[in-house]
């Protein structure tokens, strides 16, 4: 296969060549790409589990098992941890 890229990235492929660390361009490109597939696999799962997640949520909310929910309310609780977060952290002037 012959790939034609962007003089940016070769210019990082040439950089991580001349560092040693890698002994080809084709190493470089190898690397990169088993990266990107491994971070392809992880959002994979993730996305399934998600679905998952979601699914077990519908099959309860069908069946009666779900608990009242406010948008309002949750936002105005997330707000009130972070605020107190935040301020758990300052000192007295008010500075972190």
């Amino acid at each position: 296969m012959d790939l034609q890229i962007d003089k940016e990235l070769e210019v990082d492929v040439l950089r991580l060549v001349s560092s040693g660390r890698y002994r080809t361009p084709e190493e470089v490109v190898s690397a990169a790409i088993q990266l990107l597939t491994e971070q392809e696999a992880r959002k994979e799962a993730r996305l399934l589990a998600l679905r998952k997640e979601i699914e077990i949520g519908l099959t309860q909310a069908l069946n009666g098992e779900g608990e009242e929910f406010s948008a309002v309310q949750f936002v105005a609780e997330a707000k009130a941890r972070f605020e107190s977060k935040g301020t758990s952290k300052k000192g007295a002037d008010g500075i972190s």
